[in-house]
């Protein structure tokens, strides 16, 4: 598990607080015309994440997550 961690996340940037690579098998996929469908703009991304986690450092990153995530909210090991 920690060793999938690597290898996928070698395929993304490096974030300071990053922390969830999901793997899923798509079945099906379907299309809407979006009709109903909003327009929103984008106005950019959001810093809080990356602001926390710069502040907190690497170490305590690594003390969050002892703390904080060793089990889903659907109590499932996370494996960290």
């Amino acid at each position: 598990m920690i060793q999938d961690w690597f290898e996928y996340s070698s395929l993304f940037p490096d974030l300071p607080g990053t922390r969830q690579i999901f793997e899923v098998t798509i079945e099906l996929v379907q299309k809407s015309c979006g009709m109903s469908v909003p327009f929103y703009d984008y106005i950019g991304e959001r810093n809080q994440l990356r602001d926390w986690a710069i502040a907190k450092g690497k170490d305590g990153i690594a003390e969050y997550w002892k703390q904080k995530n060793q089990i889903s909210l659907d109590s499932i090991p996370t494996g960290l």
